[in-house]
Protein backbone atom coordinates (compact mmCIF):
# COMPACT_ATOMS: atom_id res chain seq x y z
CA UNK A 1 0.00 0.00 0.00
CA UNK A 2 2.03 2.27 -1.18
CA UNK A 3 -0.59 5.24 -1.85
CA UNK A 4 0.19 7.08 0.99
CA UNK A 5 3.67 7.88 0.36
CA UNK A 6 2.84 8.39 -3.36
CA UNK A 7 0.68 11.33 -2.85
CA UNK A 8 2.70 12.58 -0.16
CA UNK A 9 6.35 12.79 -2.47
CA UNK A 10 3.94 14.20 -5.14
CA UNK A 11 3.03 17.25 -2.99
CA UNK A 12 6.70 17.84 -1.12
CA UNK A 13 6.20 21.53 -2.41
CA UNK A 14 3.33 22.20 0.49
CA UNK A 15 4.94 20.04 2.82
CA UNK A 16 7.55 20.44 5.97
CA UNK A 17 7.85 18.31 8.78
CA UNK A 18 4.86 16.69 10.00
CA UNK A 19 3.47 18.13 13.30
CA UNK A 20 1.50 16.58 16.28
CA UNK A 21 -1.88 14.97 15.65
CA UNK A 22 -4.72 16.40 18.03
CA UNK A 23 -6.11 13.83 20.72
CA UNK A 24 -8.06 11.72 19.47
CA UNK A 25 -9.67 7.72 19.95
CA UNK A 26 -6.60 5.43 19.25
CA UNK A 27 -7.84 2.82 16.97
CA UNK A 28 -4.39 0.87 16.92
CA UNK A 29 -1.22 0.61 18.80
CA UNK A 30 1.76 2.09 17.74
CA UNK A 31 4.33 4.64 17.28
CA UNK A 32 2.61 6.83 16.99
CA UNK A 33 -0.89 4.73 17.09
CA UNK A 34 -3.50 4.96 14.52
CA UNK A 35 -6.24 7.67 15.79
CA UNK A 36 -9.67 8.26 13.90
CA UNK A 37 -8.29 11.86 13.34
CA UNK A 38 -5.33 9.72 11.37
CA UNK A 39 -8.18 7.90 9.72
CA UNK A 40 -10.24 11.50 8.87
CA UNK A 41 -7.03 12.68 7.77
CA UNK A 42 -6.45 10.64 4.68
CA UNK A 43 -10.18 10.15 3.73
CA UNK A 44 -9.64 14.68 3.88
CA UNK A 45 -6.94 13.84 1.12
CA UNK A 46 -8.44 11.62 -1.28
CA UNK A 47 -11.65 13.18 -1.05
CA UNK A 48 -9.80 16.26 -2.20
CA UNK A 49 -8.09 14.53 -5.26
CA UNK A 50 -11.19 12.87 -5.87
CA UNK A 51 -13.66 15.59 -5.59
CA UNK A 52 -16.29 13.71 -3.81
CA UNK A 53 -16.24 12.68 -0.13
CA UNK A 54 -16.17 9.27 1.08
CA UNK A 55 -19.81 7.24 2.24
CA UNK A 56 -20.08 5.76 5.62
CA UNK A 57 -19.13 2.31 4.11
CA UNK A 58 -15.87 3.65 2.17
CA UNK A 59 -15.03 5.33 5.51
CA UNK A 60 -15.32 1.66 7.65
CA UNK A 61 -13.39 0.20 4.77
CA UNK A 62 -10.32 2.80 5.44
CA UNK A 63 -10.19 2.44 8.58
CA UNK A 64 -9.81 -1.22 8.10
CA UNK A 65 -6.84 -1.01 5.69
CA UNK A 66 -5.20 1.52 7.84
CA UNK A 67 -5.52 -0.74 11.23
CA UNK A 68 -4.44 -3.58 9.21
CA UNK A 69 -1.13 -1.02 8.21
CA UNK A 70 -0.47 -0.26 12.04
CA UNK A 71 -0.70 -4.26 12.73
CA UNK A 72 1.84 -4.91 9.90
CA UNK A 73 4.48 -2.28 10.57
CA UNK A 74 4.66 -0.90 7.74
CA UNK A 75 6.49 2.28 8.83
CA UNK A 76 6.81 4.32 5.95
CA UNK A 77 3.45 4.02 5.47
CA UNK A 78 2.62 4.66 8.90
CA UNK A 79 4.89 7.99 9.03
CA UNK A 80 3.16 9.17 6.02
CA UNK A 81 -0.44 9.15 7.00
CA UNK A 82 0.24 11.01 10.01
CA UNK A 83 1.13 14.08 7.85
CA UNK A 84 -1.66 14.54 5.97
CA UNK A 85 -3.49 16.34 8.34
CA UNK A 86 -0.69 19.32 7.74
CA UNK A 87 -0.63 18.78 4.04
CA UNK A 88 -4.81 18.87 4.41
CA UNK A 89 -3.82 22.36 6.55
CA UNK A 90 -1.48 23.46 3.64
CA UNK A 91 -3.87 22.83 0.81
CA UNK A 92 -6.33 24.95 2.56
CA UNK A 93 -4.05 28.25 1.82
CA UNK A 94 -3.82 28.04 -1.84
CA UNK A 95 -5.66 29.58 -4.48
CA UNK A 96 -8.55 27.31 -6.21
CA UNK A 97 -6.12 27.87 -9.28
CA UNK A 98 -3.25 26.03 -7.32
CA UNK A 99 -5.26 23.46 -6.08
CA UNK A 100 -6.69 22.36 -9.49
CA UNK A 101 -2.83 22.04 -10.75
CA UNK A 102 -1.89 20.16 -7.79
CA UNK A 103 -4.93 17.86 -8.20
CA UNK A 104 -4.16 17.48 -11.80
CA UNK A 105 -0.75 16.71 -11.56
CA UNK A 106 -1.20 13.81 -8.44
CA UNK A 107 -4.22 12.51 -9.49
CA UNK A 108 -2.57 10.10 -12.72
CA UNK A 109 -0.23 8.87 -10.96
CA UNK A 110 -2.18 7.84 -7.68
CA UNK A 111 -4.89 6.50 -10.27
CA UNK A 112 -2.19 4.44 -12.49
CA UNK A 113 -0.53 3.16 -9.13
CA UNK A 114 -3.81 2.08 -7.52
CA UNK A 115 -4.79 0.12 -11.28
CA UNK A 116 -1.81 -1.98 -11.36
CA UNK A 117 -1.38 -2.94 -7.16
CA UNK A 118 -3.92 -5.51 -6.02
CA UNK A 119 -4.75 -4.59 -2.84
CA UNK A 120 -6.97 -3.41 -0.36
CA UNK A 121 -6.29 0.13 0.06
CA UNK A 122 -5.74 0.37 -3.86
CA UNK A 123 -9.28 -1.30 -4.64
CA UNK A 124 -10.93 0.77 -2.21
CA UNK A 125 -9.47 4.08 -3.70
CA UNK A 126 -10.87 2.81 -7.47
CA UNK A 127 -14.12 2.32 -5.94
CA UNK A 128 -14.42 5.83 -4.61
CA UNK A 129 -12.87 7.49 -7.94
CA UNK A 130 -15.70 5.35 -9.77
CA UNK A 131 -18.21 6.33 -7.50
CA UNK A 132 -17.70 9.89 -7.27
CA UNK A 133 -20.01 10.57 -10.18
CA UNK A 134 -23.99 10.14 -10.84
CA UNK A 135 -25.70 11.75 -8.18
CA UNK A 136 -23.17 11.49 -5.87
CA UNK A 137 -22.12 9.48 -2.64
CA UNK A 138 -24.16 10.74 -0.36
CA UNK A 139 -27.48 9.73 -1.76
CA UNK A 140 -26.13 6.91 -3.20
CA UNK A 141 -25.56 5.67 0.68
CA UNK A 142 -28.95 6.99 1.76
CA UNK A 143 -30.24 4.06 -0.60
CA UNK A 144 -28.01 1.51 0.51
CA UNK A 145 -28.09 1.40 4.44
CA UNK A 146 -26.47 -2.29 4.17
CA UNK A 147 -23.45 -0.97 2.49
CA UNK A 148 -21.59 1.90 0.81
CA UNK A 149 -22.40 1.23 -2.76
CA UNK A 150 -24.74 -1.48 -2.52
CA UNK A 151 -27.27 -0.08 -5.00
CA UNK A 152 -24.93 0.30 -7.12
CA UNK A 153 -24.79 -3.11 -7.53
CA UNK A 154 -28.35 -3.91 -8.55
CA UNK A 155 -29.23 -4.76 -11.85
CA UNK A 156 -27.39 -7.56 -14.00
CA UNK A 157 -23.47 -8.11 -14.78
CA UNK A 158 -22.27 -10.46 -17.45
CA UNK A 159 -18.51 -11.69 -18.66
CA UNK A 160 -18.23 -14.05 -21.96
CA UNK A 161 -15.37 -15.53 -23.47
CA UNK A 162 -15.03 -16.85 -27.04
CA UNK A 163 -11.84 -19.61 -28.10
CA UNK A 164 -10.33 -19.29 -31.11
CA UNK A 165 -10.22 -22.43 -32.34
CA UNK A 166 -13.69 -23.36 -34.58
CA UNK A 167 -14.82 -26.80 -35.63
CA UNK A 168 -17.02 -26.99 -38.82
CA UNK A 169 -19.29 -29.43 -39.09
CA UNK A 170 -18.89 -31.52 -41.74
CA UNK A 171 -22.65 -32.29 -42.37
CA UNK A 172 -24.31 -28.78 -42.13
CA UNK A 173 -21.04 -26.63 -42.95
CA UNK A 174 -21.72 -24.57 -40.12
CA UNK A 175 -19.02 -23.84 -38.16
CA UNK A 176 -18.91 -22.82 -34.57
CA UNK A 177 -15.95 -21.97 -31.47
CA UNK A 178 -14.09 -25.00 -29.74
CA UNK A 179 -15.00 -23.00 -26.36
CA UNK A 180 -17.39 -20.26 -24.83
CA UNK A 181 -17.91 -19.25 -21.48
CA UNK A 182 -20.17 -17.07 -20.00
CA UNK A 183 -20.66 -16.07 -16.11
CA UNK A 184 -23.58 -13.57 -14.88
CA UNK A 185 -24.46 -12.17 -11.94
CA UNK A 186 -28.16 -10.71 -11.00
CA UNK A 187 -28.14 -8.52 -7.75
CA UNK A 188 -31.50 -8.33 -6.89
CA UNK A 189 -33.34 -5.90 -4.08
CA UNK A 190 -33.37 -6.96 -0.65
CA UNK A 191 -30.08 -8.48 -0.77
CA UNK A 192 -30.70 -11.85 -3.04
CA UNK A 193 -27.83 -12.70 -5.91
CA UNK A 194 -28.65 -15.27 -8.87
CA UNK A 195 -25.40 -16.41 -10.75
CA UNK A 196 -25.29 -18.30 -13.75
CA UNK A 197 -22.16 -19.74 -15.06
CA UNK A 198 -22.36 -21.67 -18.62
CA UNK A 199 -19.26 -23.13 -20.13
CA UNK A 200 -19.28 -25.02 -23.84
CA UNK A 201 -16.73 -26.57 -25.42
CA UNK A 202 -17.20 -28.48 -28.93
CA UNK A 203 -14.56 -30.88 -30.73
CA UNK A 204 -15.46 -31.72 -33.70
CA UNK A 205 -19.36 -32.66 -33.67
CA UNK A 206 -19.34 -33.38 -29.88
CA UNK A 207 -20.13 -30.71 -27.89
CA UNK A 208 -19.81 -30.66 -24.00
CA UNK A 209 -21.72 -28.25 -21.80
CA UNK A 210 -21.43 -27.12 -17.68
CA UNK A 211 -23.79 -25.12 -16.15
CA UNK A 212 -24.24 -23.88 -13.09
CA UNK A 213 -27.15 -21.81 -11.44
CA UNK A 214 -26.79 -20.22 -7.88
CA UNK A 215 -29.06 -18.39 -5.73
CA UNK A 216 -28.36 -16.72 -2.30
CA UNK A 217 -27.84 -13.71 -0.35
CA UNK A 218 -25.34 -10.82 -0.39
CA UNK A 219 -24.10 -8.10 1.67
CA UNK A 220 -21.67 -5.25 1.21
CA UNK A 221 -19.26 -3.20 3.69
CA UNK A 222 -17.14 -0.77 2.19
CA UNK A 223 -15.49 -2.00 -1.24
CA UNK A 224 -16.07 -5.77 -0.15
CA UNK A 225 -18.95 -7.68 -1.01
CA UNK A 226 -19.62 -11.09 0.34
CA UNK A 227 -22.49 -14.25 -1.47
CA UNK A 228 -23.88 -16.38 0.31
CA UNK A 229 -25.45 -19.61 -1.85
CA UNK A 230 -28.53 -20.49 -0.65
CA UNK A 231 -28.37 -23.61 -3.88
CA UNK A 232 -26.36 -24.23 -6.25
CA UNK A 233 -25.84 -27.10 -8.91
CA UNK A 234 -23.62 -28.15 -11.35
CA UNK A 235 -25.38 -29.69 -14.75
CA UNK A 236 -23.20 -31.88 -17.57
CA UNK A 237 -23.99 -33.19 -20.98
CA UNK A 238 -22.67 -33.86 -23.94
CA UNK A 239 -24.17 -34.87 -27.41
CA UNK A 240 -22.03 -37.98 -28.27
CA UNK A 241 -21.76 -39.46 -25.09
CA UNK A 242 -25.42 -39.42 -22.81
CA UNK A 243 -23.77 -41.17 -20.49
CA UNK A 244 -21.58 -38.57 -18.79
CA UNK A 245 -24.89 -36.36 -18.27
CA UNK A 246 -25.10 -35.85 -14.60
CA UNK A 247 -26.60 -33.25 -12.27
CA UNK A 248 -24.63 -32.72 -8.81
CA UNK A 249 -25.00 -30.75 -5.99
CA UNK A 250 -22.77 -27.36 -6.33
CA UNK A 251 -20.70 -25.98 -3.09
CA UNK A 252 -22.45 -23.66 -1.30
CA UNK A 253 -19.05 -21.87 0.79
CA UNK A 254 -19.74 -18.25 1.02
CA UNK A 255 -17.28 -16.04 -0.78
CA UNK A 256 -16.39 -12.60 -0.33
CA UNK A 257 -14.62 -9.95 -2.91
CA UNK A 258 -13.19 -6.59 -3.21
CA UNK A 259 -15.67 -4.60 -5.61
CA UNK A 260 -15.14 -1.64 -8.30
CA UNK A 261 -16.64 -0.09 -10.82
CA UNK A 262 -15.29 1.19 -13.98
CA UNK A 263 -15.75 2.68 -17.60
CA UNK A 264 -14.36 0.64 -20.22
CA UNK A 265 -14.93 0.16 -23.89
CA UNK A 266 -17.97 2.93 -23.29
CA UNK A 267 -19.57 0.46 -21.12
CA UNK A 268 -20.09 0.36 -17.30
CA UNK A 269 -18.53 -2.52 -15.95
CA UNK A 270 -17.94 -4.39 -11.71
CA UNK A 271 -14.99 -5.75 -11.41
CA UNK A 272 -14.44 -8.61 -8.55
CA UNK A 273 -10.86 -8.65 -6.95
CA UNK A 274 -10.89 -12.54 -5.09
CA UNK A 275 -8.84 -13.16 -2.01
CA UNK A 276 -6.48 -14.67 -4.32
CA UNK A 277 -6.07 -11.04 -6.36
CA UNK A 278 -7.30 -12.33 -9.44
CA UNK A 279 -10.12 -9.57 -11.14
CA UNK A 280 -12.77 -10.73 -13.30
CA UNK A 281 -14.69 -7.53 -14.67
CA UNK A 282 -18.28 -8.05 -15.77
CA UNK A 283 -20.34 -5.24 -18.45
CA UNK A 284 -23.49 -3.90 -17.16
CA UNK A 285 -26.53 -5.56 -19.18
CA UNK A 286 -30.38 -3.33 -20.10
Amino acid sequence: MRFLTLALLSLLLLTSAGSAAAQSPVLAAGEPPLTKATVDDVAEFFGWLFETRFTPGQRRELERVLVATWRAGDRKEIEAAGQFRELNAKLKTVSGEKSAELRAAVLPDVLKHARAEASDFSRLLLSVYDSRAGGGAAARDEAAPTGGDAASLLGSWRSSEIGMTSYQNTITGASRPGHGLTVQYKFLPGGRFEYNGYMETTMYNCTTTLFNPVAGTYSVEGSRLTIVPQTSKWQQTNNCASSVNKEQPGKLDPETYAFRFSNEQGGRRLCLASSKGNEVCYRAEQ
